[in-house]
């Protein structure tokens, strides 16, 4: 995909994500991920066997630009390589994915970003393609010290 296209892509999803499309290129913006999901139930309990990170899109062989299907434990290439996890979850009642490159979650039902560290649901997962990328298991905050912390306080920040 040429820069163009990218920065169109990307101008979307700013938009989608109701974020401002007027700030100056050379600065930084806030996603805020969501903190629940309506298909949390159509996560598969069984956890994904023989991935590494050069694990290939089952469907067209791409890889690095990857993502695991939460539902079926499936590996297909993102919307910014050749679009096959697009085409799995129109087919698929799970809508939600993990990035390899990034260890983002994306709900695709939401069209948006899902905080992992505050949905116990997507924690198992996460988890384990984190063990694989950095080869130690995930730390997550400890719930019961939380307290009354807003969702509305952890933000995602990119820049």
């Amino acid at each position: 995909i040429d820069t163009f296209s990218r920065t169109l892509e990307l101008k979307q999803i700013l938009q989608m994500a109701s974020v401002s499309d007027t700030f100056p290129s050379d600065e930084g913006f806030q996603i805020a991920p969501l903190t629940s999901s309506p298909v949390l139930h159509t996560i598969s309990p069984d956890f994904p066997s023989g991935l590494s990170l050069e694990t290939p899109c089952e469907s067209c062989g791409t890889t690095g630009d990857v993502m695991l299907c939460l539902g079926d434990n499936k590996v297909f290439c993102s919307r910014y390589a050749n679009g096959c996890m697009l085409k799995h979850i129109e087919e698929n009642p799970c809508k939600l994915v993990l990035s390899f490159l990034d260890l983002s979650i994306w709900d695709y039902s939401q069209d948006a970003y899902l905080d992992m560290f505050l949905i116990p649901e997507l924690q198992p997962h996460y988890d384990c393609l984190h063990q694989i990328k950095f080869g130690e298991p995930a730390k997550f905050p400890d719930r019961s010290k939380m307290g009354n912390q807003c969702a509305e306080d952890v933000v995602l920040h990119l820049g």
